[in-house]
């Protein structure tokens, strides 16, 4: 909700203009790019998710290591929820669920080697978005993409705001 107030606030400026609004960022901030697309999906003009998270729970926990020990302890010693609560629950922030939202058009980048928000985490989310979107990916890239991506980004928001 944090990324809906500070677009609501970014479209109450005068000095903003409101028809080349751009969300991106990277690991969770991939994730809140989704969630802002979303949730703004008649405001944001362009998204571009890096190497997101918080996508496709079931499947990072059986290949990811974190937080995905917090949760074995959680669950499996503890005993305080079960894996169908604790996945029910964490659906409400699955990016997945939020992606066909989106309308802008979209560039993701991910990385083939990431052991962080693995590949296939990454395209959960993305294989839901019906918006234009095109991908770019690393093979020999974790969840750190090389400087390329930088410039393929900027490249891609300029041209969508007709600013080549």
């Amino acid at each position: 909700m944090d990324c809906v107030r500070g677009i609501d606030f970014l479209f109450s400026r005068p000095e903003v203009d409101t028809t080349r609004v751009a969300v991106e960022g990277a690991s969770q901030g991939g994730a809140l790019t989704f969630a802002t697309a979303a949730l703004n999906n008649t405001r944001i003009k362009v998204c571009v998710p890096q190497v997101p998270f918080l996508s496709d729970f079931e499947h990072y926990f059986r290949v990811a290591s974190w937080p995905g020990n917090e949760f074995i302890n959680y669950v499996e010693k503890e005993k305080k929820m079960t894996w169908e609560q604790v996945y029910n629950t964490l659906s409400y922030i699955d990016i997945k669920n939020l992606a066909g939202w989106i309308k802008a058009p979209m560039l993701m980048g991910a990385g083939l080697v990431d052991d962080v928000c693995p590949p296939h985490i990454n395209f959960a989310a993305y294989n839901q978005v019906k918006s234009g979107k095109h991908y770019i990916v690393y093979p020999l890239s974790g969840h750190g993409l090389p400087e390329d991506f930088h410039f393929r980004k900027m490249d891609w928001i300029r041209s969508h705001f007709g600013l080549k």
